[in-house]
Protein backbone atom coordinates (compact mmCIF):
# COMPACT_ATOMS: atom_id res chain seq x y z
CA UNK A 1 0.00 0.00 0.00
CA UNK A 2 1.23 3.47 -0.90
CA UNK A 3 -0.21 6.86 0.02
CA UNK A 4 -0.67 9.12 -3.01
CA UNK A 5 -1.03 12.76 -2.00
CA UNK A 6 -2.81 14.86 -4.62
CA UNK A 7 -1.76 18.51 -4.74
CA UNK A 8 -4.48 21.11 -4.40
CA UNK A 9 -3.36 24.36 -6.08
CA UNK A 10 -6.05 26.36 -4.28
CA UNK A 11 -5.22 25.34 -0.72
CA UNK A 12 -4.07 27.92 1.82
CA UNK A 13 -0.50 27.36 3.01
CA UNK A 14 -1.47 27.18 6.69
CA UNK A 15 -4.24 24.69 5.92
CA UNK A 16 -1.86 22.49 3.92
CA UNK A 17 0.70 22.47 6.72
CA UNK A 18 -1.95 21.67 9.33
CA UNK A 19 -3.28 18.77 7.25
CA UNK A 20 0.23 17.46 6.52
CA UNK A 21 1.17 17.49 10.21
CA UNK A 22 -2.00 15.55 11.03
CA UNK A 23 -1.41 13.01 8.26
CA UNK A 24 -0.08 10.21 10.45
CA UNK A 25 1.00 7.00 8.71
CA UNK A 26 3.88 4.58 8.10
CA UNK A 27 3.29 4.29 4.36
CA UNK A 28 5.49 5.23 1.44
CA UNK A 29 4.24 8.50 -0.02
CA UNK A 30 4.17 9.98 -3.52
CA UNK A 31 2.86 13.38 -4.52
CA UNK A 32 1.25 14.16 -7.86
CA UNK A 33 -0.94 16.71 -9.60
CA UNK A 34 -4.70 16.25 -10.10
CA UNK A 35 -4.22 15.22 -13.74
CA UNK A 36 -1.59 12.59 -12.89
CA UNK A 37 -3.55 10.55 -10.36
CA UNK A 38 -4.82 7.78 -12.64
CA UNK A 39 -1.43 7.11 -14.21
CA UNK A 40 0.32 7.08 -10.81
CA UNK A 41 -2.29 4.82 -9.20
CA UNK A 42 -1.95 2.34 -12.09
CA UNK A 43 1.70 1.70 -11.20
CA UNK A 44 0.90 0.30 -7.72
CA UNK A 45 -0.96 -2.78 -6.54
CA UNK A 46 -2.76 -0.91 -3.76
CA UNK A 47 -3.00 2.78 -2.97
CA UNK A 48 -4.86 5.21 -0.78
CA UNK A 49 -5.38 8.53 -2.55
CA UNK A 50 -5.63 11.63 -0.35
CA UNK A 51 -6.24 15.15 -1.64
CA UNK A 52 -4.49 18.14 -0.06
CA UNK A 53 -6.77 19.64 2.56
CA UNK A 54 -7.92 16.35 4.11
CA UNK A 55 -7.58 15.82 7.85
CA UNK A 56 -7.72 12.37 9.44
CA UNK A 57 -8.76 11.90 13.05
CA UNK A 58 -6.40 8.96 13.58
CA UNK A 59 -3.40 7.13 12.15
CA UNK A 60 -4.17 6.17 8.54
CA UNK A 61 -2.84 2.64 8.22
CA UNK A 62 -3.06 1.60 11.87
CA UNK A 63 -6.59 2.93 12.40
CA UNK A 64 -8.42 3.99 9.24
CA UNK A 65 -7.29 1.23 6.86
CA UNK A 66 -7.49 -1.44 9.56
CA UNK A 67 -11.14 -0.54 10.11
CA UNK A 68 -12.10 -1.60 6.56
CA UNK A 69 -12.28 -5.43 6.62
CA UNK A 70 -13.28 -5.80 2.95
CA UNK A 71 -10.46 -3.64 1.65
CA UNK A 72 -9.18 -6.47 -0.60
CA UNK A 73 -12.55 -7.27 -2.16
CA UNK A 74 -13.16 -4.09 -4.16
CA UNK A 75 -11.41 -2.37 -7.03
CA UNK A 76 -12.13 0.97 -5.38
CA UNK A 77 -13.60 2.08 -2.06
CA UNK A 78 -14.64 5.71 -1.65
CA UNK A 79 -14.28 8.67 -3.99
CA UNK A 80 -13.57 12.39 -4.00
CA UNK A 81 -10.90 13.59 -1.58
CA UNK A 82 -10.10 10.10 -0.24
CA UNK A 83 -10.36 6.69 -1.88
CA UNK A 84 -8.64 3.31 -1.86
CA UNK A 85 -7.64 1.48 -5.05
CA UNK A 86 -6.82 -2.23 -5.24
CA UNK A 87 -5.47 -3.14 -8.66
CA UNK A 88 -5.17 -6.76 -7.54
CA UNK A 89 -8.90 -7.15 -6.85
CA UNK A 90 -10.54 -10.07 -8.62
CA UNK A 91 -13.58 -7.98 -9.60
CA UNK A 92 -14.04 -4.39 -10.79
CA UNK A 93 -16.68 -3.67 -8.15
CA UNK A 94 -16.60 -0.41 -6.23
CA UNK A 95 -18.38 0.96 -3.19
CA UNK A 96 -18.68 4.23 -1.31
CA UNK A 97 -17.38 4.62 2.21
CA UNK A 98 -19.80 3.60 4.93
CA UNK A 99 -20.80 6.35 7.35
CA UNK A 100 -18.46 5.16 10.10
CA UNK A 101 -15.55 5.11 7.61
CA UNK A 102 -16.35 8.51 6.16
CA UNK A 103 -16.47 10.05 9.64
CA UNK A 104 -12.80 9.22 10.22
CA UNK A 105 -11.61 12.08 8.00
CA UNK A 106 -12.73 15.51 6.84
CA UNK A 107 -12.02 17.38 3.63
CA UNK A 108 -11.69 21.09 4.40
CA UNK A 109 -12.60 22.29 0.91
CA UNK A 110 -11.27 23.67 -2.35
CA UNK A 111 -11.90 27.41 -1.96
CA UNK A 112 -10.42 29.75 0.65
CA UNK A 113 -13.91 30.37 2.01
CA UNK A 114 -14.62 26.65 2.43
CA UNK A 115 -11.23 25.98 4.02
CA UNK A 116 -11.61 28.89 6.45
CA UNK A 117 -15.13 27.99 7.56
CA UNK A 118 -14.50 24.25 7.81
CA UNK A 119 -11.21 24.59 9.67
CA UNK A 120 -12.53 27.14 12.17
CA UNK A 121 -15.41 24.78 12.97
CA UNK A 122 -13.35 21.58 12.89
CA UNK A 123 -13.80 19.66 16.14
CA UNK A 124 -10.17 18.48 16.22
CA UNK A 125 -8.77 22.02 16.63
CA UNK A 126 -6.94 22.33 19.95
CA UNK A 127 -8.80 24.07 22.78
CA UNK A 128 -6.31 26.97 23.13
CA UNK A 129 -6.17 27.84 19.44
CA UNK A 130 -6.80 31.57 19.86
CA UNK A 131 -6.16 34.26 17.26
CA UNK A 132 -5.12 37.84 17.94
CA UNK A 133 -6.92 40.71 16.19
CA UNK A 134 -5.34 43.14 18.70
CA UNK A 135 -1.72 43.44 19.83
CA UNK A 136 -1.03 41.41 22.97
CA UNK A 137 1.86 43.53 24.26
CA UNK A 138 3.21 47.10 24.22
CA UNK A 139 4.61 48.37 20.89
CA UNK A 140 8.10 47.06 20.15
CA UNK A 141 10.14 47.36 16.96
CA UNK A 142 13.07 45.53 15.45
CA UNK A 143 16.12 47.67 14.66
CA UNK A 144 18.38 45.42 12.55
CA UNK A 145 18.06 45.27 8.76
CA UNK A 146 18.11 41.49 8.54
CA UNK A 147 16.65 39.54 5.63
CA UNK A 148 15.15 36.64 7.59
CA UNK A 149 12.16 36.96 9.94
CA UNK A 150 10.74 34.23 12.20
CA UNK A 151 7.61 35.02 14.18
CA UNK A 152 4.59 33.75 16.01
CA UNK A 153 1.39 34.40 14.07
CA UNK A 154 0.08 37.50 15.83
CA UNK A 155 -1.46 39.07 12.76
CA UNK A 156 -1.04 42.85 12.69
CA UNK A 157 1.34 42.91 15.66
CA UNK A 158 3.77 40.54 13.92
CA UNK A 159 3.98 42.98 11.00
CA UNK A 160 4.07 46.18 13.04
CA UNK A 161 7.21 44.94 14.77
CA UNK A 162 9.12 44.92 11.47
CA UNK A 163 7.69 48.24 10.22
CA UNK A 164 11.06 50.03 10.61
CA UNK A 165 13.15 47.33 8.90
CA UNK A 166 10.82 45.46 6.53
CA UNK A 167 12.39 46.65 3.27
CA UNK A 168 15.35 44.24 3.58
CA UNK A 169 13.30 41.18 4.56
CA UNK A 170 12.86 38.53 1.86
CA UNK A 171 11.81 35.48 3.91
CA UNK A 172 9.23 35.16 6.67
CA UNK A 173 8.39 32.00 8.59
CA UNK A 174 5.46 31.90 11.00
CA UNK A 175 5.30 29.21 13.68
CA UNK A 176 2.35 28.92 16.02
CA UNK A 177 0.62 26.27 18.10
CA UNK A 178 -2.68 27.88 17.11
CA UNK A 179 -3.96 27.01 13.63
CA UNK A 180 -6.56 29.80 13.85
CA UNK A 181 -3.77 32.34 14.48
CA UNK A 182 -1.86 31.03 11.45
CA UNK A 183 -5.00 31.07 9.31
CA UNK A 184 -5.93 34.63 10.34
CA UNK A 185 -2.39 35.86 9.72
CA UNK A 186 -2.22 34.25 6.28
CA UNK A 187 -5.60 35.65 5.22
CA UNK A 188 -4.59 39.09 6.52
CA UNK A 189 -1.33 39.09 4.58
CA UNK A 190 -2.92 37.81 1.37
CA UNK A 191 -6.31 39.53 1.44
CA UNK A 192 -6.45 42.65 3.63
CA UNK A 193 -6.93 45.89 1.70
CA UNK A 194 -8.48 48.19 4.29
CA UNK A 195 -11.38 48.36 6.80
CA UNK A 196 -9.80 46.21 9.48
CA UNK A 197 -12.92 46.06 11.62
CA UNK A 198 -14.90 44.55 8.75
CA UNK A 199 -12.05 42.10 8.01
CA UNK A 200 -12.15 40.78 11.58
CA UNK A 201 -15.96 40.64 11.63
CA UNK A 202 -16.00 38.55 8.44
CA UNK A 203 -13.42 36.17 9.96
CA UNK A 204 -15.50 35.86 13.12
CA UNK A 205 -18.69 35.15 11.16
CA UNK A 206 -16.84 32.36 9.35
CA UNK A 207 -16.23 30.70 12.74
CA UNK A 208 -13.41 32.74 14.25
CA UNK A 209 -15.51 34.28 17.04
CA UNK A 210 -15.09 31.08 19.06
CA UNK A 211 -11.32 31.64 19.03
CA UNK A 212 -11.09 35.44 19.39
CA UNK A 213 -9.15 37.21 22.12
CA UNK A 214 -11.48 40.22 21.93
CA UNK A 215 -13.93 40.86 24.78
CA UNK A 216 -17.02 39.04 23.54
CA UNK A 217 -19.07 40.38 26.49
CA UNK A 218 -18.41 43.99 25.54
CA UNK A 219 -21.26 46.08 24.10
CA UNK A 220 -19.03 46.74 21.09
CA UNK A 221 -16.37 44.06 20.99
CA UNK A 222 -15.03 45.44 17.70
CA UNK A 223 -14.77 49.01 19.01
CA UNK A 224 -11.01 48.82 19.79
CA UNK A 225 -10.20 47.88 16.20
CA UNK A 226 -8.77 50.50 13.86
CA UNK A 227 -7.14 50.44 10.44
CA UNK A 228 -3.43 49.79 11.05
CA UNK A 229 -0.81 51.76 9.12
CA UNK A 230 0.52 48.55 7.62
CA UNK A 231 -0.10 48.66 3.88
CA UNK A 232 3.54 49.40 2.84
CA UNK A 233 4.67 46.36 4.85
CA UNK A 234 1.96 44.19 3.32
CA UNK A 235 2.82 45.27 -0.23
CA UNK A 236 6.49 44.48 0.36
CA UNK A 237 5.65 41.03 1.74
CA UNK A 238 3.28 40.27 -1.14
CA UNK A 239 5.79 41.28 -3.80
CA UNK A 240 9.22 40.58 -2.33
CA UNK A 241 8.97 37.83 0.30
CA UNK A 242 8.63 34.09 0.51
CA UNK A 243 6.25 33.36 3.39
CA UNK A 244 5.81 30.05 5.19
CA UNK A 245 3.15 29.07 7.74
CA UNK A 246 3.91 26.17 10.10
CA UNK A 247 1.84 24.67 12.89
CA UNK A 248 4.07 24.04 15.89
CA UNK A 249 5.93 25.58 18.81
CA UNK A 250 8.34 28.36 17.81
CA UNK A 251 10.63 27.57 20.76
CA UNK A 252 11.48 24.06 19.53
CA UNK A 253 15.28 23.59 19.12
CA UNK A 254 14.76 22.58 15.50
CA UNK A 255 13.62 26.12 14.65
CA UNK A 256 17.02 27.47 15.72
CA UNK A 257 18.84 24.60 14.03
CA UNK A 258 17.31 25.52 10.67
CA UNK A 259 19.01 28.93 10.66
CA UNK A 260 22.44 27.68 11.72
CA UNK A 261 25.19 27.76 9.10
CA UNK A 262 27.84 26.23 11.33
CA UNK A 263 27.99 25.34 15.02
CA UNK A 264 28.95 28.92 15.90
CA UNK A 265 27.35 30.88 13.07
CA UNK A 266 23.82 31.38 11.79
CA UNK A 267 21.73 33.41 9.35
CA UNK A 268 21.05 36.98 10.47
CA UNK A 269 17.50 36.69 11.80
CA UNK A 270 14.78 38.70 13.49
CA UNK A 271 12.95 36.50 16.01
CA UNK A 272 9.53 37.54 17.33
CA UNK A 273 8.40 35.68 20.47
CA UNK A 274 5.53 37.98 21.44
CA UNK A 275 4.17 36.71 24.79
CA UNK A 276 5.33 33.15 24.12
CA UNK A 277 6.98 32.78 27.52
CA UNK A 278 4.55 35.03 29.39
CA UNK A 279 1.52 32.89 28.60
CA UNK A 280 3.44 29.58 28.60
CA UNK A 281 1.96 28.62 25.24
CA UNK A 282 5.03 26.56 24.40
CA UNK A 283 6.65 23.27 25.26
CA UNK A 284 9.52 24.70 27.31
CA UNK A 285 9.53 24.36 31.06
CA UNK A 286 10.13 27.58 33.04
CA UNK A 287 13.61 26.38 33.94
CA UNK A 288 14.45 26.05 30.23
CA UNK A 289 13.82 29.70 29.32
CA UNK A 290 17.30 30.94 30.25
CA UNK A 291 18.87 27.92 28.57
CA UNK A 292 16.96 28.68 25.35
CA UNK A 293 18.21 32.27 25.29
CA UNK A 294 21.79 31.16 25.93
CA UNK A 295 21.56 29.01 22.81
CA UNK A 296 20.76 32.01 20.61
CA UNK A 297 23.56 33.07 18.26
CA UNK A 298 24.74 36.66 18.63
CA UNK A 299 23.30 37.71 15.26
CA UNK A 300 19.70 36.99 16.27
CA UNK A 301 17.58 39.96 17.36
CA UNK A 302 14.77 38.82 19.64
CA UNK A 303 11.63 40.62 20.77
CA UNK A 304 9.34 39.08 23.38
Amino acid sequence: MILIKVKNPNILDSVRDYCDENLLHDLMIQECGPNEVDSVVATYDKAIVVKDGTVFYDHIDEDFLQSIPDINEFKQIGSGSVYIVNNEAVTNETRDFFDHEYKQFKFLGNTKKEQTENLLKFDKVEARSFYYPLATSKPKYFSNDYMNYISVANGVESLQRISKVYKNINKITFYDISITALLFTELFIKSYNGNYRNFVEVFDKAGGRKWTTLDVDSEDMYGPLYDPDIMPVLEHIRNKCKVYYHIGDITRPNVLDKIRITHHDSIDTLFNLSNVFEYAHNTLRKEDKDYWFRKLPSNIEVLT
